[in-house]
Formats: structure tokens, C-alpha cells, sequence
């Protein structure tokens, strides 16, 4: 019982030390709010960010992958295959 007691007081001077006050804690809390959402829209820029550079290598491979079926190399093959689905 005594072990509680003292735990008691000293979470009790803890908080007290800390500022417990009205005031303080609706700053505190004003504080963390405006924190989370500037941290948010930074991850969101950063997110967004990082898409469309995916994207765009995605795209790049994409024409890439067109100028190869389109070149010289495979036309015969090309030739070929749209003789069957033509047919």
C-alpha cells in the first residue's frame, strides 16, 4: 500500500511539474494538431512525388517497348502474326 501511495505522489508531482495548466494544454494541443496536419501534406507532396516519377518511367518503357515493335527488327515477325489475325 505504501509502494501505491508514493507512486501516487510522485506521478502527482510529475504532472505538476510539467505545467498542467488549462492554458498550456490547449497550446500543447493546438500545437500537435497544426504539427500533424503540416506533417501530413508534407507526406502527401512526398507521396504524390514519388507516383509520378513511377508513372513516368512507367510510360517511358512503355514508348520504348513501341519503338521496338515498330522498328526494323520485328517487322517480320510482325508481318506475321497480323497475317493470322487478319485472316
Amino acid at each position: 500500500m505504501a509502494f501505491l501511495t508514493h507512486t501516487r505522489k510522485f506521478f502527482r508531482s510529475y504532472l505538476m511539474g510539467l505545467g498542467t495548466s488549462l492554458n498550456e494544454t490547449r497550446a500543447s494541443t493546438w500545437i500537435g494538431m497544426i504539427s500533424a496536419v503540416i506533417g501530413g501534406f508534407i507526406g502527401l507532396q512526398t507521396y504524390a512525388l514519388d507516383v509520378s516519377k513511377k508513372v513516368d518511367e512507367r510510360v517511358e518503357k512503355t514508348f520504348d517497348m513501341i519503338a521496338l515493335y515498330n522498328g526494323e527488327d520485328l517487322r517480320s515477325p510482325r508481318a506475321n502474326v497480323l497475317s493470322y489475325v487478319h485472316a
